[in-house]
């Protein structure tokens, strides 16, 4: 019998011929040393005592291509004016993650909304770009606001443990304390886009300024937007380009507003700004698309005290982008009256948005929770929001999360087509047959489909690959490209499939006794039939377990003791034998047995049996004469059950 789970692939968009691949979102190092891990395909809470970012609201991460964290960036405190990188190792022993060479004083501020975001260079393995924001100082708008810059890590350097060198690179004088990241039309190069005045030069906002990373690295001359808002003095609140590149939105939390605009990632300009319309007016702050860009999230609040435990007052909303007038559909998916301040929105791997929901401002505000959108691609409250969906532990959750190249989140090519779990591992049962594909519906005639197993090409261009453990397409990590040949960017695909022996439950015979105290009820010992279920596999390799009915063993619930008690006396009961691979449980095999409790028989003393000697056998004088022994069965069975005994 074959058996395995059904899986969900959520994929990400891969740049090509680049350094950019689909796991450089995984870990997440944000708020009081709190980190989330989703390499399994779930949100798994990392929190611990050597994270040593402690920051309010900015901070920033990044992973390598595989999923291992490679450094973070954030402030080291709660009143700190700069900020700091970090590498997860503990080469002096204090127990601490380790500050990269060349690694503190960054240009950057605890209190700013996205106070950095990390990009790989294209086509560099080793090289990223760290670009940092200062934050809005209330009041005076010019004091000491020290704008966008960059920095370069280089991960070879310090013996592998990576550094920063050479400085700090300024691009921006004055800008907001937002910042976003995309990838390019042109697949390659990426967009990171920040918010200023039109030359950057002063400390009120009304100017997109998108620059562009390419394989030769950072442009410093940027595309520069102006909205036609005329300029905004306060800097706070999040700056959002959605997965596939085709939108931007952007909250202003002095003015209470947000705006929805387009953004062209093939030239970097934001253009056709609408200012969203909510129930009430509140500070805007979070704001997130879904992955594809249906819906748009904003998260408001009313600001009872900013430097105080008060609690506040927060909203989260969705707007409906596929409506022709978005901004006006605003739907209230939760709110917190006195229990909530303002929060980030930040779209993660598995395709679900995670809000920060602090109480209020400072370091005894944040919580140990993160709240998630489940299904963001849903319209109302079907989008299935839950509070405190993630325990961080001993981590806390203040006002920020970290940003990534919002491409990441794109979801691209499901070849596997099934649902259950958030991963691309593929996990099969020996014997199983299955159909990696691509749903070709409405590719141009002039696509071509290139597949690879583990980097070397198959001779297969089709669609679709036929993959079983008895051929050479068999267990490996087995990569699709999809080139459309139009001029727009080929998509990938990938799945990590695996093979594991199918378990077979060899057949047990039925198991009657007798009982001795003549009660109806037999204790059993089923481990002792392992050995005949095995039937020469493995028993370290294999679990397995016996159940009441055969539902019970195919879903593996209700596991009876090994050692059992009939039920019912003088009952025939059929149990249900599951035997599963530990390595992959979904490959199981079902057989079944029965078992019964029979009264042990008493005989009852006998007379003896005389008669006389006739010449019906023989003579009257030999001895010899015929008996009816079924005459003593009465007898001999006393008050027990004829039809019970032979």
């Amino acid at each position: 019998m074959t058996k395995y789970k059904l899986l969900l692939l959520f994929f990400y968009l891969l740049f090509a011929n680049s350094s950019f691949a689909q796991h450089e979102a995984d870990n997440w190092i944000f708020g009081a040393h709190a980190g989330i891990d989703f390499s399994s395909g779930n949100p798994v809470n990392i929190s611990n005592s050597s994270i040593q970012m402690n920051t309010l609201e900015g901070c920033t991460s990044i992973s390598d291509s595989n999923g291992s964290l490679l450094f973070y960036v954030g402030s080291p405190n709660s009143s700190a004016n700069s900020l700091t990188v970090w590498v997860p190792s503990d080469n002096n022993g204090d127990g601490l993650d380790d500050v990269m060479q060349n690694g503190t004083n960054l240009i950057g501020d605890v209190s700013a909304t996205q106070s950095a975001i990390i990009v790989p260079k294209p086509n560099d393995s080793n090289i990223y770009y760290i670009f940092t924001v200062d934050k809005f100082y209330g009041g005076n708008p010019d004091n000491a606001n020290r704008g966008l810059h960059f920095y370069t890590v280089d991960m070879t350097a310090n013996g592998g443990l990576g550094a920063v060198i050479g400085g700090n690179t300024p691009l921006l004088d004055r800008s907001a304390e937002k910042i976003t990241a995309v990838k390019s039309a042109d697949c390659d190069s990426i967009w990171v886009i920040a918010y200023a005045n039109q030359n950057g030069s002063a400390g009120t906002y009304d100017s997109f300024h998108s620059f562009e990373i390419n394989t030769t690295g950072v442009n410093p001359t940027s595309i520069v937007s102006t909205t036609g808002l005329g300029a905004i003095p306060d800097g706070r609140g999040y700056l959002k380009v959605s997965p596939l590149g085709n939108k931007l939105a952007i909250a202003h939390t002095g003015q209470n507003t947000a705006y929805l605009y387009d953004f062209d990632n093939s030239t970097g300009i934001v253009s056709n700004g609408v200012s969203l319309n909510f129930p009430t007016t509140k500070s805007t702050y979070g704001i997130e698309f879904s992955p594809e860009a249906k819906r748009l999230y904003v998260t408001t609040y009313d600001n009872h005290s900013d430097d105080s435990s008060t609690p506040n007052d927060s909203w989260l909303w969705q707007f409906d982008l596929e409506d022709p007038n978005p901004e006006n559909t605003a739907i209230q998916i939760d709110n917190l009256n006195n229990n909530g301040y303002r929060g980030a929105l930040q779209l993660a791997p598995d395709g679900k948005i995670y809000r920060t929901l602090p109480e209020y401002w400072g370091t005894n505000g944040g919580t140990n929770f993160l709240s998630v959108i489940n299904d963001p691609e849903t319209l109302g409250l079907a989008c299935n929001y839950q509070v405190n969906a993630v325990n961080l532990g001993t981590g806390i959750a203040h006002q920020g999360l970290p940003p990534f190249i919002q491409s990441i989140f794109s979801a691209n090519l499901d070849i596997i087509h099934l649902v259950d779990l958030n991963t691309n591992e593929l996990n099969l049962c020996t014997g199983d047959t299955f159909t990696l594909y691509a749903d070709t519906t409405g590719y141009p005639a002039s696509t071509t489909y290139e597949w690879t197993q583990d980097g070397v090409v198959i001779a297969n261009t089709t669609a679709s690959l036929v993959i079983d453990d008895t051929t050479s397409f068999s267990s490996g990590t087995y990569v699709l490209t999809v080139d459309f040949n139009d001029g727009s960017c080929p998509q990938t695909g990938d799945a990590i499939v695996s093979y594991f022996q199918q378990a077979v439950a060899n057949p047990v015979d039925d198991w009657l006794v007798c009982d001795f105290d003549n009660d109806g009820f037999f204790e059993f010992d089923f481990s002792s039939l392992n050995a005949s279920v095995l039937n020469g596999q493995t028993a370290s390799d294999f679990t397995i377990t016996y159940h009441p009915t055969q539902q019970d063993a195919d879903d593996n619930t209700n596991a009876l003791p090994l050692t059992y008690t009939n039920t019912t006396a003088y009952q025939l009961e059929t149990i249900f034998v599951r035997i599963e691979n530990n390595a992959n449980t979904p490959c199981f095999d079902t057989t079944s047995f029965a078992i019964d409790v029979m009264d042990s028989p008493t005989a009852n003393p006998l007379p003896p049996m005389v008669t006389c000697d006739s010449d019906l056998i023989g003579t009257d004088t030999d001895g010899i004469e015929e008996f009816n022994l079924s005459n003593q069965n009465a007898t001999l069975l006393g008050a027990q059950d004829p039809l019970q005994y032979a």
